[in-house]
Parts: structure tokens; sequence; C-alpha cells
């Protein structure tokens, strides 16, 4: 009987770690997320909105955001793989890419000839 409750009180505790590690992986892409997202409206908002394409200077600064948005994404999938779901573990560092260059905001800036080498 005490190994039973030793067993399922492992078992119990497995469980809530693993629920608190995709808890701790939602929250940690939710921040960079965040962050991104913010850096993102700064970079906008200093834009000429007549400005028709970046600067070379511009377009670095725009692509070392995403760029590090990607890295800290994979980092985070990286870090957790062991307790996301199937599809969420075997996830490449290049599937985030094409993600990312597929989003609404670069796809608005492909007008501005943003082209980044992630």
């Amino acid at each position: 009987m005490r190994t039973r409750f030793l067993c399922l009180f492992w078992v119990w505790g497995m469980s809530a770690a693993h629920a608190a590690s995709v808890k701790d992986y939602a929250q940690a892409v939710e921040k960079i997320s965040y962050e991104y997202h913010q850096q993102s409206r700064e970079f906008l908002r200093s834009l000429n909105p007549q400005q028709q394409s970046l600067t070379a200077a511009q377009q670095l600064e725009f692509c070392h955001i995403v760029g590090r948005y990607v890295d800290q994404l994979y980092l985070a999938t990286d870090k957790n793989r062991e307790v996301l779901d199937f599809q969420m573990q075997k996830m490449t560092r290049q599937e985030i890419v094409d993600q990312v260059k597929s989003s609404n905001m670069m796809q608005l800036l492909a007008s501005k000839n943003i082209n980044c080498n992630l």
C-alpha cells in the first residue's frame, strides 16, 4: 500500500511538474512575443510614412529585431521540448523562421523591400 501511495505521489508530482513546465513555456513565449511586437512598433513609428524602402541601416536594425525574436522562440522551444506536444517537439528553427516570415507584419513590410536573412 505504501509503495502504491509513493508511486501515485511520484506520478502526481511529475504531472504537476509537466504542467508547470508547459505553463512556463507559454509564459516565456508570451513575453518574447510582447517584447518583439513592442520593439517592432517602436521601429515602425520611427519610419517616415512617405519612405518607399528602408535604408541599409534600417533594414539591419529591423532584421536584428526579427532575428532576436526567432532565436528566443527557438531557444524557448528547444529548452522545453520534452513537455510540449508532439508537433511542437519536432519544430525546427527553420519552421519558426517560416512562420515569422509569413506573419501579417512581415507581409506588410514586404512592400518596404525588407529581406532578412534569418
